[in-house]
């Protein structure tokens, strides 16, 4: 008996994929958020953070060497009169600009004195010196910002990272490396900004609503259409299978795929072969019992025919046999016996009793 097909409680195998991928790309773009919001900062900060030590190490390194040469970098005559070595510093300020990996940032070296000997700044905005490129002497300010990470990348043991907040609102936060000299007479500050991380946090949030929306309806639209193309094969199947159940057993399935689903649609076109084959066999069979059974039928209803058309004839010769009287050559034998027995009991009769009469 056919099974009726019951109805399906819950989403098919195409509905499944799609609800899959779906999930997939609402969570790469989930983590894309996480990723630009919550880590892009943190990741980009130690980015910047390396290279500030670089360079930052590779100017000690350059300062410890002309030191250990004997060259004399600065030192204050009578009156507070400072003297630098320029062609050091020139050197050194070359040096920076041509194998420095960043665009903008800015330098302070400074001796034992807390006072800045040298600076190399490109900022448009140094946090460290609060002043501009374009500034004059006059119009510098203290130093307090500049002073306060010298004195506590002495205290540090010459090794600081800090973050400077900018004085006004509209500033933008800047990163801060500091390193010491070997001798411990000179500290080299290398600030850079991250007003870029910034501005990308921003522009990020703006745009990643539209780019989920975008990366969602694509995801539905890439969705369907695997899921098409995965369960096409399958729907052909379930087709034929039906086909099968209702007794068509020359159902073919098409499947010009190589993998798992192609093997599945070429070993149900062979089951299909093999199961018409022995239908058809059947069929034969039952066909030859049938023609077989159908002679002998056909035979014992010809005798039973013939026997019931000589019945009434033999019950008419039966019946004449006893009505008419025996003759021929056979009878007269046997009533000449009957006639000769006659005689001859009665020749003996008187003989048997004659004693008894006397």
């Amino acid at each position: 008996m056919r099974q009726t097909s019951k109805t399906r409680r819950t989403i098919g195998i195409r509905g499944q994929l799609m609800g899959f991928l779906c999930f997939i790309c609402l969570l790469l773009v989930g983590l894309f958020w996480f990723l630009s919001t919550q880590l892009l900062e943190p990741l980009y900060t130690t980015h910047i953070q390396k290279q500030l030590t670089e360079q930052a190490e590779a100017i000690v390194a350059r300062m410890d060497e002309a030191i250990g040469k004997g060259e004399t970098l600065s030192y204050w005559a009578f009156g507070s009169r400072l003297y630098v070595n320029n062609t050091f510093f020139n050197a050194l300020q070359d040096d920076i600009f041509e194998l420095g990996g960043m665009s903008s940032f800015c330098i302070d070296i400074s001796d034992t004195t807390l006072r800045q000997i040298f600076k190399v700044d490109n900022l448009s905005y140094c946090n460290l010196h609060r002043t501009r490129p374009t500034d004059t002497a006059d119009e510098q300010t203290a130093y307090t910002t500049a002073r306060a990470m010298r004195q506590l990348c002495r205290e540090s043991g010459g090794t600081v990272v800090r973050k400077i907040n900018p004085p006004t609102p509209s500033g933008s936060v800047q990163l801060m490396v500091g390193r010491m000299t070997s001798d411990g007479n000179y500290t080299v500050l290398v600030t850079t900004s991250l007003m870029h991380v910034a501005e990308a946090g921003k522009v990020l949030s703006t745009v990643l609503p539209l780019a989920a929306a975008l990366i969602f309806a694509f995801s539905m639209s890439a969705a369907w259409l695997f899921s098409e193309w995965f369960t096409k094969p399958l729907r052909a199947l379930s087709g034929a299978a039906r086909q099968v159940a209702q007794g068509n057993y020359a159902v073919h399935v098409d499947s010009v795929r190589n993998d798992e689903l192609g093997d599945l649609a070429q070993e149900f076109n062979h089951m299909a072969k093999e199961v018409q084959h022995a239908s058809q066999m059947q069929r034969d069979l039952l066909a030859n019992v049938s023609a077989h059974s159908h002679q002998g039928l056909c035979r014992d209803g010809a005798r039973s025919d013939r026997r019931r058309q000589e019945a009434p004839r033999r019950a008419d010769e039966h019946h004449r046999g006893r009505d008419r009287p025996p003759d021929g050559p056979c009878f007269q034998r046997h009533g000449a016996e009957q006639g000769h027995e006659r005689r001859t009991q009665v020749r003996e009769g008187p003989l048997r009793h004659g004693p008894a009469l006397r």
